[in-house]
């Protein structure tokens, strides 16, 4: 094993993927069903996190729920804590056929898709404190991309 001593702190706001992220998880963290921003306290607030990752769900939060996760996160990391980011982003004319989908799928399920240019990503991750370091195109797709960041 890499690393031994890691600990694993998550959230998941499906209660079902919550319980079974927990049983993966085991006794090296915890798994809370919640979600953005109304992140928990890291269990150990004496040992910041290295890293946070947040997979495909930025664009579920409105403007302010957005700057307020990214800076609940930036406060729980380290001093040259990372964080990772994957989401879509919009394309220059707008729409995509995905984000169109995704937008039909949360309105027929009574929530919002908040589709964002780079242009605006960035300047909420930057608003919050952190530091892009690198973004990379994500698999054959041609909207998905993962952001590196650094406190």
């Amino acid at each position: 094993e890499v690393f031994p001593d890691a600990r694993i702190y998550g959230i998941e706001p499906a209660s079902e993927r919550a319980r079974l992220a927990s049983i993966v998880v085991g006794e090296r963290g915890t798994v809370h069903c919640t979600g953005a921003p109304n992140i928990p306290a890291v269990p150990e607030p004496d040992a910041p996190a290295d890293l946070a990752v947040m997979i495909d769900m930025i664009h579920l939060l409105g403007t302010e729920d957005a700057i307020l996760t990214f800076k609940r996160i930036h406060g729980m990391l380290c001093s040259n804590g990372l964080l990772i980011l994957r989401t879509q982003i919009l394309p220059t004319n707008g729409q995509s056929e995905i984000s169109l989908i995704q937008k039909i799928g949360q309105r027929i399920a009574g929530g919002r898709v908040n589709h964002r240019s780079a242009d605006d990503l960035e300047r909420l991750m930057v608003q919050a404190g952190f530091r892009i370091t690198d973004i990379k195109p994500c698999g054959s797709g041609r909207w998905g991309h993962w952001f590196f960041l650094q406190k």
